[in-house]
């Protein structure tokens, strides 16, 4: 599902936005695929 710039702005005013490198998805991607990737939520 692709992302409009106004939901992508409402995550980083909101704190919710998650950057990864392109190293850093390839791995993820590697680890549990793209499906899984591109609906992952991140937890710190």
């Amino acid at each position: 599902m692709a992302k409009t710039i106004t939901e992508i702005n409402e995550k980083i005013s909101k704190g919710n936005a998650v950057v990864v490198t392109a190293e850093e998805i390839i791995d993820l991607v590697d680890e549990g695929g793209i499906e899984e990737t591109a609906q992952m939520e991140v937890h710190f």
